[in-house]
This record gives C-alpha cells, structure tokens and sequence, in this order.
C-alpha cells in the first residue's frame, strides 16, 4: 500500500471518488481497500493459460523453476497484463470511457494529457472540471481546468485535510 493508494481508497470509501483507472499492473488501488479499479493493463496476480484458460496464482509463477506451464495442456502460462505491443482489451476500454463519461469531475493523477490512453479517454468527458495533478509541466496541461504541478501524494493528502 502507498500513501496514494490510501488516499484514494479513503476518498471513495466517502464516497467522493466513484472509479480508479489506472495503468498500474500491480493492483496497489486494490491493495489499499478501492473497489471500483479499472486496470488497463491488467494484473500481475492474475495468470492464466492462453490455450485451455486455466487461471494460476502469482505464487504459482515465482515457485516455478522454469517457465510456468499448464498443469493440464502444458502451455506457458502468461500474466494478464499487457505486454510490449498489445493492445487494451477492449470491454476494458469500453468501461473506462463508459467511467470518464459519466464523471462530474475528472481527476487526472500521474500523466499528463497526450499519453495515449489518458488522450483516449479524455475525449469521452462531459463533466464540468477536469483536474491535472502531475509533478512535471507539459504542455498539454493548459486543456486543464485546474493544473497542480506537485507530486500526487503530496496533492491527494492535501485534499483530504480540506474535506477534513
């Protein structure tokens, strides 16, 4: 667990964050206590055989010797995660812009606005604010309706002494 991830996990307990989508493979969100996670590039403690489907524990993959293979086909088993060149499933996608459509507020952590998934999404805002917390100016950051150059944890602590 992180400091952000406690944050965030604290936030949508109150009831004032609705979804995390988040590019991280390491479900540190979930870790915290936050239900409502959408991981676009999957979960490294999920593993699964692309062949017969069969699922497998991360501890499954770190006690193998060798590559993992199935139990029951023989197959290498993979991480349900995204590698260098795939794409996002997409019934994730369609949930992360169905998520970023219906938002009053967007809150941007970590990125900035023109990295290709977060560009992606965006396009689907309605909402009324949309928030940019990233501690490195970018120059997409005047699409913003409010820019906080700081780092993330420092932000997310911030706001949750405001609302008290």
């Amino acid at each position: 667990p992180t400091k952000s991830g406690n944050a965030l996990a604290r936030l949508e307990k109150e009831g004032k964050l609705d979804c995390i989508i988040t590019g991280n493979i390491y479900e540190i969100a979930q870790q915290c206590g936050c239900r409502n996670v959408i991981n676009l590039h999957g979960s490294i403690y999920k593993n699964w055989c692309p062949h017969c489907h069969k699922e497998y524990s991360l501890d499954y993959i770190i006690t193998s010797r060798r590559t993992p293979l199935c139990e029951s086909c023989m197959s290498p088993v993979r991480p349900q995660v995204l590698l260098f060149g795939e794409m996002v499933d997409n019934q994730v996608i369609t949930r992360a812009a169905r998520e970023v459509q219906k938002a009053d507020v967007l809150l941007v952590l970590g990125t900035n606005l023109k990295t290709n998934l977060c560009s992606q999404l965006v396009q689907y805002y309605e909402g009324t604010k949309l928030i940019l917390v990233n501690a490195a100016p970018h120059y997409a950051d005047r699409y913003a309706d409010l820019l906080i150059n700081e780092r993330v944890d420092d932000t997310l602590e911030k706001i949750i002494k405001e609302l008290g």
